[in-house]
């Protein structure tokens, strides 16, 4: 209200001011018309007054001045001197002043003098003076003052009861309505359109229909139509919120990101659940294109950027990429982000672009994941091929040690004692030894025979390894060895200890293979005191062997010596590498309960620390070889064993020890001979590995057709039997090939007594 009533008074008050304005500039200028010809109304009474002296008393004046009559000359002077705005009337004659009325005032008058001459006869004329007549402005003015003064005042009175008039009608026919027409328009509101306007006066018909009337229906239509609008507005904002709430609904069920980028400017709108796939929150992020570049995984970059910029050059390619993006966490999440140009300028050039991202990390993880299960997969069938392939050479290697071994151990029996001939035998007996512990470790390697773990020393180990590798490492690789005598014993398996040895030295020779370099391996004893050193590395406080395989080669990237454990992580090429030995070597230093660590540094080469705990017992001192008497009998023997050669030798070593010897070659007819007469042997020896029927297969029928026969099998390797379900088959001995005379001699009689 207060702004109506402000605004009624700045109409009216202009209104007036208008009027008045306008009243009195047109009564300046009238008046001043007015005055103006008044004064010249006045001007010319004065002019006629003095025409008048002139032509009527002058001629008087001079014949009263002629006969000197100085009383009538007084008295036509006082008659001069009634005329109007007449001033001072004076005659001079000869310079004196003769008369004299009035007082003369030299400030707003008008002079006039008259000469007066005498005619005497028809020509002579005789001057007697002047007379000065004097008319006074000053009473014209003072007129003239007064009637403007009325004018004035007659005008103001005019113009204020017409103003106030004016300003009556004005706001009786214009200024009300108008205030009824600023309060409706007040208290319209988007929410509340009230009733029409109607003014509150006398209605007419649509013929004399004045402005205010326009106005009236202006504004009543203007209502009408903000109801529409609003109407129509109210439902595209339903049906929008409709589609927004739908929107928002699919964008969270799809679990998508939404971007909205303004090319021209850079600046991108970036959804909350854009930034909360990366761990952000609203307001965490600067909005801007920027932004989004530095997040994007430098290798994925270029990748990014080409499909970008061919999507904007070319609407056709669609913008449908893969990539990293950096968390708040500060690590690397794989987006799927698709995109399309959704506006474009005059000159086609795009200006905005919007789309989606799409948390694609899982899946690219359980790719990756399924990734490595088909490399581990294959590389486990290709291992148990390898596996399958070394247990059979092993066990063809085995059958050759037992010809060699047996053969020779018998020979030995017969070579002159102290001979050069003895002493021959004994180094290639000292070389099938060694050549069983090298089957034991191509069974270890095919998993196929069971790790056996003694007191040792590990300096021996080393230096045998150290002598071995360096004929097959390059001369452009030197080996530092530092291998110092140590009392201290460890429980490990000597071939378990060699493959480590091996294999981490392979991988240095490797990594040193393009420019050489040096290999350094050296040993010594420990003390790990500290509770926190031994948590670090997973080990129980106490005294270790450290055993340090150090190289100068290319080294391990930061990211993968974290994952130099894994099992089937390899930073090798194809052909050089299986990503199981330092996994194996972490499980067998593990199962010690020791551990290994890696110290490395890309371009600066790799160090290998392994802690082998020491244990308070003796070493296993190796057997020192000399001729025994063996145990000898004379009972029957059936032998089987599909390998002639091996069965032969065995009915020789047993016939050398006094028995009777029955051998057979095939499992099936061995069953055959033993079923027609069981009571002809008194112990049976098989091989396990045989066609048709198996020795643990023969055994058990044998058993079953006489129990109480003791039965030996003999196997190179088997993963269908060991000695424990040998013992549940009833089997009573169970022999590792190759075998020697005197294990033979010493298991056949211990049987046969018991």
């Amino acid at each position: 209200m207060g702004a109506i009533q402000n605004l009624q008074r700045s109409i009216a008050r202009k209104f007036i001011i208008y009027v008045l304005l306008f009243s009195a500039a047109i009564t300046v200028v009238l008046t001043v018309l007015e005055i103006v010809s008044d004064y010249n109304q006045g001007i010319d009474v004065i002019n006629e007054s003095m025409l008048t002296v002139e032509a009527s008393h002058l001629n008087s004046i001079i014949n009263s001045l002629w006969v000197s009559d100085q009383e009538l000359l007084k008295i036509q002077l006082d008659g001069l001197y009634k005329l109007h705005d007449m001033q001072h009337v004076q005659i001079k004659s000869d310079g004196s002043i003769i008369a004299v009325v009035g007082t003369v005032k030299y400030e707003n008058v008008i002079v006039k003098t008259f000469p007066l001459t005498f005619s005497y006869g028809d020509e002579q004329i005789i001057s007697l003076g002047e007379m000065q007549v004097t008319f006074s402005l000053t009473g014209l003015y003072k007129r003239l003052l007064d009637k403007t003064l009325m004018i004035l005042f007659t005008h103001a009175i005019k113009t204020f009861l017409v103003s106030a008039f004016i300003f009556y009608m004005f706001f009786w026919l214009v200024g009300k309505h108008l205030a009824t027409m600023a309060r409706y328009a007040a208290s319209l509101k988007l929410d509340n359109l009230q009733g029409p306007l109607v003014l509150p006066r006398e209605q007419k018909g649509s013929e004399s229909s004045d402005e205010l009337d326009i106005v009236v229906n202006a504004m009543n239509k203007m209502r009408e139509n903000l109801i529409s609008d609003i109407a129509e507005k109210a439902k595209a904002e339903e049906v929008l919120l409709d589609s927004k709430e739908r929107l928002n609904l699919a964008m969270k069920g799809a679990d998508l990101g939404f971007w909205d980028w303004d090319i021209k400017t850079g600046h991108v709108v970036f959804s909350d659940r854009w930034l909360e796939m990366i761990g952000y929150k609203a307001g965490e992020l600067e909005p801007s294109l920027l932004t989004w570049q530095k997040l994007i995984h430098p290798d994925d970059r270029d990748k990014i950027f080409a499909s970008l910029n061919h999507h904007l050059e070319d609407a056709h390619q669609d913008y449908n990429v893969n990539f990293r993006l950096k968390t708040k966490s500060g690590n690397w999440k794989w987006i799927q982000a698709r995109g399309m140009v959704v506006e474009r300028d005059e000159s086609n050039k795009p200006v905005r672009m919007a789309g989606t991202h799409f948390d694609i990390n899982n899946q690219k993880l359980a790719e990756e994941s399924q990734s490595n299960l088909k490399k581990r997969l294959v590389q486990a069938q290709k291992m148990e091929a390898i596996g399958t392939l070394a247990g059979g050479i092993a066990h063809d290697f085995n059958n050759l040690l037992g010809l060699i071994i047996g053969y020779t151990e018998m020979s030995e029996k017969t070579a002159p004692s102290g001979g050069k001939f003895q002493k021959n035998i004994n180094k290639v007996l000292t070389a099938a030894d060694r050549a069983k512990e090298l089957v034991k470790q191509i069974l270890a390697f095919s998993r196929q025979s069971e790790v056996e773990r003694i007191p040792m020393q590990i300096e021996p180990s080393i230096k045998e390894g150290l002598k071995m590798l360096r004929s097959s490492i390059p001369s452009t690789i030197s080996i530092i060895k530092d291998i110092k005598p140590l009392q201290a014993v460890i429980m490990a398996d000597p071939t378990q200890v060699h493959q480590i040895l091996i294999n981490l030295c392979t991988n240095a020779y490797h990594a040193m293979e393009t420019e050489g370099g040096t290999l350094s391996v050296s040993i010594k004893q420990i003390s790990i005191e500290s509770v926190e050193q031994a948590e670090n590395l997973k080990v129980y406080p106490g005294e270790f062997i450290e055993l340090i395989v150090a190289d100068t080669g290319c080294g391990i990237t930061k990211e993968n010596v974290e994952k130099i454990f894994d099992p089937y992580f390899t930073t090798k090429s194809v052909n050089k590498g299986t990503g199981m030995g330092l996994s194996i070597i972490f499980g067998i230093m593990s199962s010690y309960g020791g551990a290994i660590t890696v110290e490395s540094e890309q371009g600066k080469g790799s160090i290998f620390h392994l802690y082998f705990p020491i244990v308070e017992e003796k070493t296993v001192q190796p057997e020192i070889r000399e001729i025994k008497n063996l145990h000898s009998g004379n009972e029957r023997i059936l032998l089987i064993d599909d390998e002639e050669m091996l069965a032969e030798l065995g009915m020789e070593m047993l016939e050398d020890l006094g028995y009777k010897v029955t051998i057979q070659l095939d499992s099936v007819k061995a069953l055959k001979v033993f079923n027609e007469n069981p009571d002809n042997f008194d112990l049976v020896i098989t091989d396990q590995t045989m066609p048709e029927l198996t020795g643990s297969e023969l055994a058990k029928k044998i058993l079953q057709i006489r129990p109480d026969i003791p039965v030996i099998l003999c196997t190179g390797y088997s993963n269908l039997i060991d000695e424990e379900t040998a013992k549940e088959l009833g089997i009573q001995a169970f022999l590792q090939k190759p075998l020697t005379q005197e294990v033979l001699a010493d298991t056949v009689k211990g049987l046969l007594k018991s």
